[in-house]
């Protein structure tokens, strides 16, 4: 249980704000479009359509002798558009989790409360010529539990040179949250479609019509959790803010439904790289297939609990089942370890200062969280228990550049430059048309994907060629004699199971090279022991 006086943790800008951002047609003879986006707390009356499953507040408990309460209004990313005619500049949050462009209205019960938050964030259709009355049939709702009921309706929206008519949006007359929101994934999965209503086309879509790029393509750079601006660039990738190649994978197909409707990618594991020089992932969650939502209205990764453990266990992390939320000691937010998300043969790295929330994120700095010991001072993991949701939020995605490919169904992703790391010159390149449209992209090799038979990820379907590296599940009969010295080494003393690794150079079939992890595997035992354990940042923790 953790010690926590009270506190709400935002972020610097406070509430939503109008800002500069800069759209831009046609740049530097490219179609590319391009949004400064900016970081500031949202709506703190409904979060959003985040999925959580507090109050509509999101009020944590943490001192009920004291009658104390935590506020947690995480900030989100949000950019400006110009709506009607004349222009009307509406605050839209950008959200790749959802489909619908949703603007509140001021008149709405909700947006009329001042105290509530919507100014900014409204649009007047009657003051717009260009407004036109669809139906009274739109109706959304989201996973924490929000919802808008109110009107198709379509309207002009300009891009600072490129004006795209008739442009169709919800008008929310009845909802639970301040925040306008910008959904960007596939028009394919828009909520009305569900119930009857015809499927219509995304703002990149109507891009492509027009002419203002070349393919419905985007790509999404957040910036580090200190920095306030980041950009969304549709039909273009910005090469200055990410190291490293860019990496394809597919986006998995809907269940039941058919084609993708969402972005989600399958993870094959999760490591931990230290800060002693080593450069090695070691694995916490390995040989996986889980498909995760990619979602920039989720502020935090999300994961069932049971795969949150061996993480919690590796960072010496405090967690609190009732407030759904860990605690680490705030001194590792200059920790230069990171945590590393694999995606069959690549991996995101994000630095410890990503994943946990420093402490000057608190808005009243006489009111310290601290750990049990009631000393050390605490500071929040970007990590929570989704129950069976896999969800890479805002967390996940500052520290990835991602190309959002909607025409050929695939991500791309590198590391992210950040902070400092992001100061050279922008290197923008358009996104072509075709196959292989994202620049300097390279697909993955025989992806492991979510949807595979369980055969066929147990197997690992490792390429034929090349050199890879992979972590085993065994069963053993070794008595315990070796404390473990890795993280992710895990066993039970005398029997049953312990975790291995091994590497080798596949040179010729497919069925050669998985012969060869096997005899690898079996001869890299790690050790055996009583207990599962785990080598944390601060220690070595085992777990009962």
């Amino acid at each position: 249980m953790w010690t926590v006086l009270g506190c709400v943790l935002f972020f610097a800008a406070g509430q939503a704000s109008v800002f500069e951002s800069t759209p831009l047609g046609e740049r530097d003879g490219l179609k590319v479009v391009s949004f400064d986006t900016v970081r500031q707390a949202g709506s703190t009356s409904a979060q959003y359509k985040n999925r959580r499953r507090q109050s509509d507040h999101d009020i944590i408990p943490v001192d009920v002798t004291n009658g104390l309460e935590m506020m947690n209004p995480m900030a989100q990313y949000f950019v400006n558009l110009s709506i009607g005619t004349p222009p009307q500049v509406v605050l839209v949050q950008l959200d790749t989790g959802s489909n619908d462009l949703v603007l509140n209205t001021p008149n709405s019960v909700f947006c009329m409360n001042p105290d509530n938050g919507c100014e900014n964030a409204t649009f007047s259709a009657n003051a717009s010529s260009t407004y036109r009355y669809l139906s009274s049939n739109a109706s959304l709702g989201y996973g924490g539990g929000d919802s808008d009921t109110g009107d198709y309706v379509t309207d002009t929206i300009d891009f600072d040179g490129v004006t795209v008519n008739d442009v169709q949006m919800i008008l929310s007359y009845d909802t639970t949250t301040a925040d306008s929101i910008w959904g960007l994934s596939y028009s394919s999965g828009e909520q009305g479609i569900q119930y009857g209503e015809s499927q219509y086309p995304s703002i990149s879509e109507l891009m492509v019509f027009k002419g203002a790029i070349q393919s419905n393509a985007y790509s999404l750079w957040l910036n580090s959790q200190g920095s306030s601006t980041g950009n969304l660039l549709f039909g273009g990738i910005n090469k200055a803010k990410y190291s490293g190649p860019l990496y394809t994978i597919p986006i998995e197909s809907t269940p039941n439904t058919g084609p993708p409707s969402q972005f989600i990618v399958t993870s094959t594991g999760i490591g931990l790289t230290l800060s002693d020089g080593s450069n090695i992932s070691r694995p916490l969650i390995d040989h996986r297939a889980d498909p995760y939502l990619i979602d920039s209205g989720t502020y935090n990764i999300e994961m069932p609990l049971d795969l949150m453990q061996p993480i919690l266990a590796a960072l010496g992390a405090e967690y609190e089942a009732a407030s759904e939320y860990a605690m680490v000691p705030c001194s590792m937010t200059t920790n230069t370890s990171t945590l590393d998300f694999h995606f069959t043969s690549f991996a995101i790295s994000i630095p410890l200062s990503e994943l946990i929330f420093p402490q000057e994120f608190l808005a009243y700095s006489d009111l310290v969280p601290t750990l049990s010991d009631g000393k050390t001072p605490g500071c929040l993991l970007g990590i929570q228990p989704g129950g069976q949701d896999f969800i890479l939020g805002d967390t996940f995605m500052r520290s990835a550049y991602i190309v959002f490919d909607l025409d050929n169904n695939e991500i791309s992703m590198a590391n992210a430059n950040i902070g400092s790391d992001a100061t050279q010159p922008d290197n923008i390149v358009e996104i072509g048309t075709g196959k292989n449209s994202v620049p300097g992209a390279t697909k993955v090799v025989n992806p492991i994907r979510a949807n595979q038979s369980e055969s066929a990820i147990a197997n690992d379907d490792v390429p034929a060629t090349g050199t890879w590296s992979f972590y085993e599940t065994v069963s053993t009969t070794f008595a315990p004699t070796i404390a473990p010295t890795v993280a992710g080494t895990t066993g039970i003393g005398g029997g049953g199971t312990t975790r291995q690794t091994g590497t080798g150079t596949a040179t010729g079939s497919a069925a050669t090279a998985t012969a060869s992890k096997a005899a690898a595997a079996t001869s890299n035992h790690r050790g055996d022991f009583s207990k599962t354990c785990l080598v944390a940042i601060l220690g070595v923790i085992c777990l009962m």
